[in-house]
């Protein structure tokens, strides 16, 4: 039975079915196999890409165009159902960006503040010489 797809952009997940969006709204059928659903699918289509390209939940998210909550449920509670074998990569995989994300998260930080330095750099080399 087939399912309508709306698609708002350029993605993987379609690609796979073979749509050519160019970043325009766009409507495609596509054949869900037997005894599959389209949540199922999605499912295996998030994992597949966090796998292929060892992704973060956000990532992956933002690739999709889903919210971030939803590719979580969909690989920790969902994909162990369905495809235990390809929640084990992914488990591998959630549970390094999660022992990693501390150092994501300060090299961020030390960025920040590297930006705030350098553009208070610029606007005090910017500031007219006062002619006391």
């Amino acid at each position: 039975m087939p399912f309508i797809i709306y698609c708002t952009g350029v993605s993987e997940a379609f690609a796979r079915f073979g749509c050519q969006t160019k970043g325009k709204p766009v409507l495609y059928m596509i054949e869900i196999p037997e005894g599959k659903s389209i949540h199922s699918e999605r499912c295996e289509i998030l994992a597949e890409y966090m796998i292929e390209h060892h992704s973060t939940v956000r990532r992956t998210a933002a690739v999709y165009g889903i919210s971030k909550s939803t590719v979580h449920k969909d690989l920790t509670e969902k994909l162990p159902r369905l495809n235990p074998k390809l929640f084990g990569e992914v488990h591998q995989i959630l549970e390094c960006n999660k022992a990693e994300r501390h150092l994501r998260g300060g090299e961020a930080t030390r960025i920040k503040y590297l930006r705030r330095a350098d553009i208070a750099n610029h606007q005090e080399h910017d500031q007219p010489e006062d002619p006391d």
